[in-house]
């Protein structure tokens, strides 16, 4: 026999008005699991499963994606309990009270800022230069390349130091990438090419086509493939980060 939820009663607005200004609209699962205290798109669930139940106590604000994992009964999922949600919701009021959510917002805030002073100076650095756009269409398959068209990349894949990292995770995650993907492109052109002529030009020894033409073309799409992975990179964090800092 399929037992039906009891019909959805409306909230007394006063309860509902009391949960949202308690919580600052901040998730108690979000809070608790991982120390999250910005502002959630959310609604305010019924702890005891009774929709019909509208009692201030019986009323938290749980995020979307928190609200449909404690609706659920799958046999996988142990569901939240209402002794232990109440036991968070009165941790959350608490940190609401003493303001711990407005430190966060100020925090996150000031992140967000270094990080757009980050993003900008690796902008500037690759597009001061040129080196981005030139690298986009360089062809290594035997012609000579001036070394200083990648004088920025170069330089991004010597810094060195926490004033070069980012602080959101995600993007730092991307950055990691690039300097992986730098390193590895300088790393390249250092051994696999050698100066030309009385300048700084270097280039993949024209002999090799000859004399060594397995080593030739594998050399070629190595330095091929790593300056699209570098290119690929940069641009992944560009607009991964411009998205998050506004830029």
């Amino acid at each position: 026999m399929v037992h039906k939820k009891a019909p959805r009663k409306k909230v007394p607005a006063g309860h509902e008005t009391a949960v949202l200004v308690k919580s600052a609209r901040r998730c108690l699962l979000c809070f608790h699991l991982n120390g999250d205290l910005m502002e959630k798109h959310g609604q305010v669930a019924h702890l005891d499963g009774n929709r019909s139940n509208g009692a201030e106590d019986n009323l938290a604000f749980i995020c979307l994606p928190h609200h449909s994992v404690f609706d659920s009964t799958t046999r996988q999922h142990k569901n939240y309990t209402i002794h232990e949600l109440n036991r968070l919701r009165r941790k959350l009021y608490k940190a609401v009270a003493e303001g711990e959510h407005i430190a966060t917002v100020v925090t996150v805030a000031a992140g967000r800022g270094a990080d757009g002073k980050t993003l900008a100076a690796l902008i500037e650095l690759m597009a001061t230069s040129g080196c981005m756009d030139w690298l986009r269409g360089a062809n290594f398959a035997g012609w000579s390349f001036d070394w200083k068209r990648l004088d920025a990349v170069e330089e991004f894949a010597s810094r060195k130091g926490p004033e070069h990292e980012f602080i959101d995770p995600d993007v730092e995650k991307l950055r990691k990438a690039l300097y992986a993907a730098s390193r590895q492109l300088m790393s390249l052109l250092a051994t696999e090419t050698f100066p030309v002529g009385n300048g700084n030009r270097q280039a993949i020894p024209e002999e090799w086509e000859s004399e060594q033409p397995e080593r030739f073309r594998k050399a070629i799409e190595a330095i091929h493939a790593a300056a699209d992975k570098v290119c690929g990179s940069y641009d992944e964090l560009v607009r991964a980060a411009r998205k998050k800092f506004l830029l």
